[in-house]
């Protein structure tokens, strides 16, 4: 972006078209997919993927303002990518992950050889990427943690 543009810094997360990610709030039946980029291309690429499937999306550019966002507004899965500045992919998920154990992860990077392997909560995926991917795979991932969550209700009972 130009200078004098709205994108001063990396630091700065407001991105014009993040407010229509969340315009869904009102559904409290759609599922929360918290989208964390740096680079603003790639995070509104993945929100617009996840939206148009019926998914409601809030999008931060680092570690920390996804932490941020995971307290106000709880999440049902997350989308990260693995380097970023302050805090990696996989110490964001490590930390959403002190509150909601079982929370649906992706990891998408560039350096997959970076990456330490998956679990079975946590796929990696290689950039680039097809966002329908991500989509059917965090869709695949919600769904074993409500049968998971299902199950163990059931056997409670």
């Amino acid at each position: 972006m130009a200078a004098g543009g709205p994108f001063q810094s990396r630091d700065d997360v407001t991105w014009p078209w993040k407010g229509a990610a969340g315009s869904a709030k009102n559904s409290r039946f759609m599922k929360h997919i918290l989208v964390v980029d740096d680079a603003e291309a790639i995070a509104y690429l993945f929100s617009k993927y996840f939206q148009r499937h019926k998914f409601r999306v809030s999008v931060a550019a680092d570690g920390h303002a996804a932490l941020r966002i995971s307290e106000a507004d709880p999440i049902d899965g997350v989308v990260t990518d693995f380097r970023m500045a302050g805090i990696d992919g996989r110490e964001l998920v490590k930390r959403l992950r002190q509150r909601q154990p079982d929370l649906p992860a992706i990891i998408v990077s560039a350096f997959a050889t970076d990456v330490p392997d998956e679990d079975s909560s946590t796929k990696i995926f290689n950039k680039p990427v097809d966002p329908m991917l991500l989509v059917h795979r965090m869709s695949d991932m919600l769904i074993d943690v409500e049968t998971t969550r299902s199950m163990r209700s059931d056997s409670m009972s």
